[in-house]
């Protein structure tokens, strides 16, 4: 047997989950290559520190003292001068596009139409009244409009 075949078969090797009919082959293997049973140790001791890890037991405080640190430098952020800054800035962007909208807005209205609104209906009116009710003056054309 090769070292890549070994190598692929050394963690069924170590869980004991190998057929029963490779093992002397990997054992054999094992015994007289060196870097295959040095592999074998290092697999060993990770497979003891996945168990050692496994079973530590939980604080149960661990939640409550993180959830104490979070809220305390969520408190310092808040009284820090760059959340203050922060917050300022945004407010005066916030003021300085309000004013450039109402501005950008009146500039783009004539500034008679906004002024003069009812003096400029008054203007409308009468000269839609004016060429509307100019038939009257056309003594010929009414009569016209009024023989059919």
């Amino acid at each position: 047997m090769n070292c890549k075949t070994t190598e692929k078969k050394l963690l069924f090797y170590l869980e004991n989950n190998l057929p029963e009919s490779l093992m002397p082959e990997v054992k054999e293997h094992l015994h007289n290559c060196s870097h295959c049973t040095h592999l074998l140790h290092q697999l060993e001791r990770s497979m003891q520190i996945i168990e050692n890890e496994k079973n530590n037991p939980v604080n149960p405080f661990f939640f409550t003292r993180v959830e104490q640190k979070l809220n305390e430098s969520t408190i310092e952020k808040i009284k820090s001068p760059a959340f203050v800054r922060i917050t300022v800035n945004s407010l005066v962007f916030a003021v300085v596009i309000v004013i450039g909208l109402f501005v950008g807005i009146n500039l783009g209205v004539p500034s008679g139409e906004v002024l003069n609104t009812k003096a400029n209906r008054n203007i409308q009116n009468l000269s839609e009244s004016y060429y509307f009710s100019d038939i009257d003056l056309e003594y010929i054309e009414s009569a016209l409009a009024s023989q059919e």
